[in-house]
């Protein structure tokens, strides 16, 4: 499951993780603020910010996050069509 997320085995419904989707936010917050990938995967690990697995935020994660936006605002994409409406929670406002 993308992080902010857990999912049950067997089950295409993500649930809302809310420790790591502060975390999401704060990337999110972080690039509006003009932080690169570098900066906030650096900034995240010194506030002691993990991913999924529980290790330190790399560049490439970070980007992993911002490309996923349309997830965490609650739409989906599948084959390369939206869907304004996922079944999941939004992490983004």
């Amino acid at each position: 499951a993308p992080i902010g997320y857990r999912a049950k085995r067997g089950s295409k419904v993500l649930h809302l993780d809310e420790a790591k989707a502060a975390t999401v936010r704060r990337v999110f917050e972080l690039a509006g603020q003009g932080y690169s990938c570098r900066q906030i995967a650096a900034q995240l690990n010194a506030e002691g910010h993990t991913t999924a697995a529980g290790v330190p935020f790399t560049h490439v994660q970070v980007a992993r996050i911002l490309r996923r936006r349309t997830l965490y605002a609650g739409g989906y994409t599948y084959a390369g069509i939206v869907a304004e409406r996922g079944q999941q929670v939004a992490i983004l406002a």
